[in-house]
């Protein structure tokens, strides 16, 4: 068996707010318990920030970071993002989704794969 580091990435929904907020339970937990099935080690760096949007402009540069001050690079990102966005702005969906790109694109230039969920129905 090997190893398997993941960077969780997103906002309220990945550092594990649920049920409108009133519930806390991060999916990296039961992902991790399932991975530890397959794989000797597993590493989930739980990088949600409740609140967060992507047209806030902060997304992009606190990826950037987490990136490249990892120590071991990441085989995967998962990106989980817009929630916020498209409940305060509809109108801008397509610089949602351009930005969301830019993100996924940050991750490859570390050789990261990414799994990019889609947003949850509200």
């Amino acid at each position: 068996m090997s190893s398997i580091r993941i960077l969780a990435f997103g906002a309220s929904l990945t550092e594990g707010y649920h049920s409108l907020g009133y519930e806390f339970h991060p999916y990296t937990l039961r992902l991790s318990q399932l991975l530890r099935s397959s794989f000797e080690t597993v590493d989930i760096n739980n990088a949600g920030v409740s609140g967060e949007a992507i047209l806030s402009g902060t997304m992009l540069p606190r990826l950037k970071q987490l990136l490249s001050s990892a120590k071991n690079k990441y085989d995967w990102v998962l990106i989980l993002a817009g929630t916020n966005d498209t409940v305060r702005d509809q109108q801008k969906a397509s610089i949602i989704f351009d930005t969301y790109k830019l993100l996924i694109n940050e991750c490859h230039k570390h050789e990261a794969r990414v799994l990019a969920m889609t947003l949850p129905e509200t």
